[in-house]
């Protein structure tokens, strides 16, 4: 037991603990640019007839480039260090790749309209962030 509350005090000590203050974080998908065109997104099931044309699946990562940062301790060492830097996703962006993809298949709307985060391991110590888009692109007629 004494080994156990050992343990306990060693890893709750390792964590700060901290006030998290309330966040909202808003994502907007605006569709009007594509409405305009005669091109719609639909979230649910297209309600009306259609003919299916195929299912688009994509996961998109930016760029990533390498920042690297010089410093000087107070001896005089040169300190390097390297990071990686994402040039960033736009909800415009991703609308644009699916509205591309789901036009060369002959398609006026998609459906099932989906998206959410994703990872990827590139080598045993770096993972890059993403977005996966899936949809079902149909013809109205």
């Amino acid at each position: 037991m004494k080994k156990y509350l050992l343990c306990l005090l060693i890893f709750s000590s390792c964590c700060e603990i901290q006030n998290i203050p309330a966040r909202k974080e808003v994502i907007i998908f605006d569709f009007s640019q594509y409405t305009e065109k005669g091109f719609y997104f639909y979230i649910d099931k297209y309600p009306g007839e259609y003919k299916p044309l195929g299912v688009i699946n994509i996961d998109y990562y930016p760029e990533y480039k390498v920042k690297e940062t010089v410093w000087y301790s107070s001896d005089g060492i040169k300190h390097t260090s390297k990071s990686l830097i994402h040039t960033g996703i736009s909800q415009e962006f991703l609308l644009n790749l699916v509205y591309e993809e789901a036009l060369s298949l002959g398609a006026n709307a998609v459906y099932n309209f989906s998206y959410k985060s994703i990872s990827k391991r590139i080598n045993e110590c770096t993972t890059i962030d993403g977005m996966n888009i899936y949809c079902v692109a149909i013809k109205i007629d």
